[in-house]
């Protein structure tokens, strides 16, 4: 289902961290425009400009249609797919932060750090497998098998893990060479997230390791090279792309839409992703992007 989206300004402008927010939310793969029309068209999602939700609380309603959340008496987002459709109300005090309140930018700051400096890998990706279109070279975030299944399925000659984690780009490398990956699945137990949860070992069971063997056994034979890389920064977007040859896929999740990117929004990064794509004839796959309608 495609959302219209809407922001409830509450001054004359907004700040950028709203859009990141919203595709936070939607993890879509779509370029979405949002609105401030004060009159929205079913479905939708809104909200209030300056409002953060922790990642805790996305957990709470990702599966739920119609929900209105509520903090200190105030809608700060809501989510509606029908008219007439019964509403889930959530009041939440401790998991709503005001950007223009001094402690709650305070907290915000704590949570971005606790990420950034987690050792945690993203065991799984939720997202749709994307369609590749180069058996040439596919460059992909350490996370999850992803970009190594798209290696395999593309057969690519060459491959490019990027991350800005370390503990990431070590766990892939591993991943090749290992001669028993559920063994070693499991010795990282505690370092896997599944995003906004620590995995568990119910987890690693439903893992299909015989198709993991595959993609990674692959990989052995092809020129695969490890790049830390943080999307954030232009100069890494630039190196990232000077590493590809011509032709070469390149996935890069929503990466540009997380809670570590909260306070990097930039309209000139998604032009700079353009514009380097097309000098070298590149293929970036759907990935979510959020622009403000003016």
């Amino acid at each position: 289902m495609h959302y219209s989206l809407y922001i409830s300004l509450r001054s004359k402008t907004y700040l950028e961290s709203s859009l990141v927010e919203l595709g936070i939310i939607l993890q879509n793969n779509e370029s979405n425009i949002v609105s401030a029309e004060s009159i929205p068209v079913i479905p939708y999602v809104r909200l209030t400009e300056g409002y953060l939700l922790h990642p805790e609380l996305y957990t709470q309603f990702y599966s739920m249609s119609d929900i209105e959340v509520y903090s200190r008496g105030k809608i700060v987002f809501e989510k509606k797919t029908r008219t007439g459709n019964s509403v889930t109300v959530i009041n939440d005090e401790l998991n709503v932060f005001d950007l223009y309140d001094i402690d709650d930018q305070n907290t915000v700051r704590d949570i971005i750090k606790q990420h950034q400096e987690s050792k945690d890998i993203f065991l799984l990706n939720s997202e749709p497998i994307p369609d590749c279109v180069s058996d040439i070279a596919i460059a992909g975030l350490a996370s999850g098998t992803m970009t190594a299944r798209l290696a395999y399925t593309n057969k690519v000659k060459k491959v490019v893990f990027f991350d800005y984690s370390p503990q990431s780009l070590s766990f892939q490398k591993e991943l090749i060479q290992s001669k028993d990956r559920q063994l070693l699945f499991q010795s990282y137990l505690d370092q896997f997230t599944l995003g906004y949860k620590k995995a568990t070992i119910e987890d690693l069971d439903q893992l299909p390791y015989k198709d993991i063997d595959t993609y990674y056994d692959y990989l052995r034979d092809v020129d695969v090279e490890f790049l830390l890389i943080d999307m954030r920064n232009n100069a890494d977007i630039e190196k990232l792309f000077n590493s590809l040859p011509s032709s070469s896929d390149v996935w890069i999740s929503n990466v540009l839409h997380y809670i570590t990117t909260i306070n990097h929004y930039s309209l000139d990064r998604y032009q700079l992703l353009d514009k380097l794509a097309i000098e070298k004839n590149i293929n970036i796959l759907p990935h979510t992007r959020v622009y403000y309608e003016s």
